[in-house]
């Protein structure tokens, strides 16, 4: 399984070494097409959760 770092990042490493037309626009269209970085990046974030202060030492 591969990953990738969104569009910039990926973007950056690939320009080192290639260069297409439209290269911008097919990294978007593969990033934006990618199902488990929508899964990833659609999830809202949690509430913090309190904890009750300790009542010993090192506990």
């Amino acid at each position: 399984m591969s990953g990738h770092f969104g569009v910039q990042r990926t973007l950056y490493k690939i320009r080192t070494r290639l260069w297409w037309p439209n290269m911008r626009q097919s990294i978007e269209h593969y990033i934006s097409s990618c199902q488990q970085f929508n899964i990833l990046c659609s999830k809202t974030p949690g509430h913090l959760k309190s904890f009750d202060p300790p009542t010993d030492v090192f506990q």
